[in-house]
C-alpha cells in the first residue's frame, strides 16, 4: 500500500510534457495508427483473396462432381437399355438384400424393446 501511495506522490511531482514532446508523441501515435490500419487492410485483402480462391475451387469441384454423376447416369442408362434382364436381376438382388438387412434390424430392435419392457415390469 505504501508503494502505491509513493508512486502517486511521484506522479504528482512529475514535470509537465513540453509542447515539442507532446507533438512528437502525437506524431508517433498517428504513425502507429496508420501502420495498424495498413496491416489490417492487408490482412483483410489477403483473407478476401483466400476466401475467393476457396469459393472458386468449390465451384470447380461441384462442376466436376455433376459431370461425373451425369456420366455414371448415362452409363447406367446405357447398361439398362442393352442388358434389361441383368438390370432387373440386379435390382431384385439389391432389393432382397436391403429387405433382409431391414428385417434383421427390426428383429434386433424388437428384442431390445421386449427386454426393456420385461426389466421394467411391463410384460
Amino acid at each position: 500500500m505504501k508503494q502505491v501511495l509513493e508512486d502517486t506522490k511521484t506522479e504528482e511531482r512529475a514535470e509537465p510534457i513540453s509542447d515539442s514532446d507532446a507533438a512528437f508523441l502525437r506524431q508517433e501515435i498517428e504513425d502507429a495508427v496508420k501502420r495498424a490500419e495498413r496491416s489490417f487492410n492487408a490482412s483483410k485483402a489477403a483473407l478476401t483473396d483466400t476466401l475467393e480462391d476457396g469459393r472458386i475451387a468449390a465451384e470447380r469441384l461441384l462442376k466436376r462432381g455433376r459431370a461425373a454423376a451425369e456420366d455414371y447416369l448415362d452409363e447406367a442408362t446405357y447398361q439398362v437399355k442393352h442388358n434389361p434382364k441383368a438390370a432387373v436381376a440386379l435390382a431384385f438382388g439389391v432389393g432382397a438384400l436391403v429387405g433382409v438387412i431391414f428385417g434383421l434390424f427390426a428383429q434386433t430392435s424388437g428384442q431390445k424393446d421386449s427386454r426393456a419392457d420385461r426389466s421394467a415390469g411391463r410384460g
